[in-house]
């Protein structure tokens, strides 16, 4: 799992991915991309909204959040350094 980027590794350490999801992302080099989706299909599952309590819900959506922000930081960084 070493071989992963570091805010895929964050997203394990925080909980926000399991480290099976991780497992599977080694080697891909879209792994931050999948780990994204991992979280967003959590919340496009009807059966769990419906079923989790409210502070589960806001819990996940602020980790969506908080993963597109990083990925937002990440890029504008990126571009930064190759302009």
């Amino acid at each position: 799992m070493l071989n992963l980027p570091p805010e895929v590794l964050k997203q394990v350490e925080e909980k926000k991915i399991t480290a099976g999801h991780a497992k599977i992302l080694v080697g891909l080099d879209n792994a931050s991309f999948i780990s994204n989706k991992i979280i967003e299909k959590k919340l496009s599952n009807d059966k769990f909204v419906n079923n989790a309590p409210e502070n589960v819900i806001q819990n996940e959506m602020k980790k969506l959040e908080d993963v597109v922000e990083k990925i937002r930081l990440i890029k504008e960084t990126l571009k930064n350094h190759t302009n």
